[in-house]
């Protein structure tokens, strides 16, 4: 067995937890009288974010070996996404009555942990890859950290309304772009 793939079994558990436990809330999260939209929208984009950051993985598979801090690196880039999703959903979903008053009240915490994952995303984009993210990504990215900013701070709706929309558009956008890589 090769790091690589060594690295690659420990992460694919914490995304596949991440990606569990999307999917048992997402039936609560669209309950009638229970919904709200912008907290289902940022569910399906973390429903998809485990699976580009999976996939973004093969980017290393050429690496001959990893050193501990490199896998700790991509180990708290993986707890960072559960994280932001334990706190988007709960244990238990069908035991919150009101999707909306649960976004509002965890947005420090969901949109904190987003604003930790994409500062670790930048830094392992330099760091780890070669070669390195492309500055347009670094870019967007940077931009997002501001969005995160702005939502961690403020309750007003219309503003949530955007910065999810802009979410699911990035997240759609960058699975849609490896997904075009991968035919190449």
């Amino acid at each position: 067995m090769t790091h690589f793939e060594f690295i690659t079994v420990a992460i694919s558990i914490i995304y596949a937890l991440s990606i569990a436990r999307c999917l048992d809330a997402l039936p609560a999260s669209f309950e009638s009288g229970r919904r709200y939209w912008v907290h289902s929208t940022w569910l399906c984009v973390k429903l998809v974010n485990p699976a580009i950051l999976w996939w973004s993985l093969w980017g290393l598979e050429g690496q001959e070996s990893f050193s501990f801090a490199a896998f700790l690196g991509l180990l708290v880039i993986a707890g960072t996404l559960y994280l932001q999703i334990i706190a988007l959903v709960t244990t238990d979903p069908r035991a919150v009555p009101d999707w909306r008053s649960h976004y509002y009240a965890k947005r420090k915490l969901f949109f904190g942990a987003n604003i930790a994952l994409l500062l670790q995303l930048i830094l392992a984009g330099q760091l780890l890859f070669q070669p390195p993210s492309p500055i347009a990504t670094t870019l967007v990215q940077l931009v997002t950290v501001a969005l995160s900013g702005f939502a961690m701070i403020s309750e007003n709706p219309k503003l949530h309304a955007w910065i999810a929309a802009l979410g699911a558009i990035n997240m759609f956008g960058a699975a849609f772009g490896l997904a075009m890589l991968a035919v190449q």
